[in-house]
Parts: structure tokens; sequence; C-alpha cells
């Protein structure tokens, strides 16, 4: 399960193959009491206190609040662990015997990339296995789009990938353990540059690709008088640009959540905005001052698109 930006976002995890809502199961009988999750934090900066699970996605306190559990096992990092919730910690209107789907929701999340191997509801004489193992058909919503999480099943059966790296000729750039697998480089100093990715199966046996050339250009402005720019229906509009750190950011043409991100040049997030637009324009007064001078990229994301320019911090 993978998060990209912060925000409040959700993904829910069917039991059935073709709908959140069928069928409807009893996952207590023979005296289940508790659910055990085995996780799994692929990059170690997870804040599991702001991620709660949710059965059949009630709202109603309490939460079964993950920090809790994760504590309770020393913690959660690159290796598997499995973590217990008393279902008694969660709200009393659930309703076990009808139970279609488990919701995962972040309240605020930083970005994240976490692993879910199993879920099984336990406690009792018949424990009940809703995912992992050979139990992989589960549908679920996690699509990326508005308020959600991205998410990709990986079977555990037969040969799969595990994750892959990407690597600027010897250095490696980036990982990832969710499918599709790619990596955002955001960070690319000018120059020529011998892209490749390795892949890597459940075995331990890794696949390299041939090799891609390119040349990365310093980027611009499309109007460095002005530092607007405009595509299709889009136009953002960013002033003063160089500035001493301090940006009014215009966005003409955006609709739903609108999320904006600045990175510095080691493509360390230093400022995150996130908004509800239902009118079409993101208007904001963006401070980074107290970072230094430089080159900085900042990252518009709404539910339709996703672009990145650059900003200048300096004299």
């Amino acid at each position: 399960v993978l998060n990209e930006f912060s925000g409040y976002k959700q993904f829910r995890l069917a039991y059935g193959t073709a709908n959140l809502y069928n069928p409807k199961l009893n996952v207590t009988a023979g005296g289940n009491d508790r659910i055990a999750i085995t996780l799994r934090d692929f990059d170690g900066n997870v804040d599991w206190s702001k991620l709660q699970i949710r059965p059949q996605g009630h709202s109603t306190a309490p939460y079964a609040v993950l920090s809790t559990y994760v504590n309770a096992v020393g913690g959660i990092g690159n290796d598997w662990k499995t973590i217990e919730i008393p279902l008694s910690d969660m709200t009393n209107l659930i309703n076990y015997n009808q139970l279609s789907f488990i919701m995962l929701f972040g309240n605020n999340a930083d970005a994240f990339n976490i692993g879910i191997r199993e879920i099984w509801f336990t406690g009792g004489t018949t424990p009940f296995k809703w995912f992992g193992g050979d139990k992989t058909d589960n549908f679920h919503d996690g699509t990326g789009g508005s308020h959600r999480y991205i998410a990709s099943v990986v079977p555990a059966n037969g040969d799969y990938v595990t994750h892959v790296d990407f690597y600027d000729g010897l250095t490696l750039i980036g990982t990832d353990h969710i499918g599709p697998f790619n990596f955002n480089w955001t960070n690319a100093p000018a120059g020529g540059h011998q892209l490749t990715v390795v892949a890597f199966d459940n075995h331990g046996d890794s696949y390299t690709s041939s090799p891609v050339f390119i040349t990365v250009g310093t980027p611009k402005w499309e109007d460095e008088s002005t530092s607007i720019f405009t595509t299709g229906d889009l136009k953002l509009e960013l002033y003063p640009n160089p500035s001493n750190g301090i940006f009014n950011l215009t966005v003409e043409g955006v609709q739903g959540a609108v999320t904006i991100r600045i990175f510095n040049h080691l493509g360390q997030l230093v400022l995150s905005d996130e908004q509800i637009v239902n009118d079409g324009t993101y208007n904001q007064w963006l401070d980074i001052s107290p970072q230094p001078q430089g080159i900085y990229y900042l990252q518009l994301q709404d539910e339709n698109k996703r672009l990145t320019r650059t900003i200048l911090v300096g004299n």
C-alpha cells in the first residue's frame, strides 16, 4: 500500500473478488475476538499513529489506531511482524456477522510504503483468513484516485516480482516494492545518464534491463519574467520568482483535492499543502523562507493532473 502525498485517504480490502459489498461474512464464528495483521514498513518512515483499521469503514469512535499495536510488538521495520487488535477496541456498532470489507484509514498521514502479507480473525476455535497466502484474489479500491491509497496485490504462489531497483549508472536512485513498480526521479542533475532497472523475484533471482540513455537539461519556466505556465485548461502563476522564499501560487483549472508539495534538490520534502477546490482555482501564499537559497521543485496534483515546476530562492 503506497501513499505519495499527505492527506485524509483510505484503502478498502474486500473478501469478495468482484466488489466491496458482497459476500457478507461471519468472521467471529468459533469465538474469534481479534484481528491479526502481518505488516512491513518498506521505507522505515510510517507514522503509525496516523493510520487506523476500520472494519466495514465505520467512522464511529473508538478507532483501532495502529501505533498502539505496533508499539506492543516493539515496532515494525523492514521485517514482517504481526500485530493483534482486539475487536473490543473498536466501536460496538460493527456487525462482524455481516462483514464485507476492511478499511485502512489515514488521518492526514504523510508518505509511506507498507506491505500487508496476511489478515486473520483469530482467538476462537476456527480462525478466519481474510487475506494472504492462497487468498489473494480480494477486490480492493486502491486505485490512487481522490482520497485513495495506491495498492497492488501480489500473489503468494508461483513466481512473482518482490521489488525493483532503479539505477543511474552504478548508483541506486530508488526502490519500489509495489507493482506496477515505478520511480519518480524529481532531483535528476543536468547532464547525461544511463538508466537501468533490476527486478528481483521471490526466489532472490535478479533480472537487469537494457540501459536507457537520457540527457537532462536545467528546468525552466516557459515565461521566466512572469513565472506563468499554461498547458491545456491549466494555468499556473507563481510570483515573485526568484524570491526570498515567500511565493504566491495561483492555479486555475484544478478541481477536488489539490496537493502542493515543494522539494529541495535532494528530493527532501520542505513544504506540503492540501486544499479542497470547488471553484476551479487554488490560491495560497507559500513560505519556504527558512530554507537555503537554491533551486526547488514545486509539485502539483489534483484528481486528474500532476506536474512539477522549478522555483528559485535567492536574492
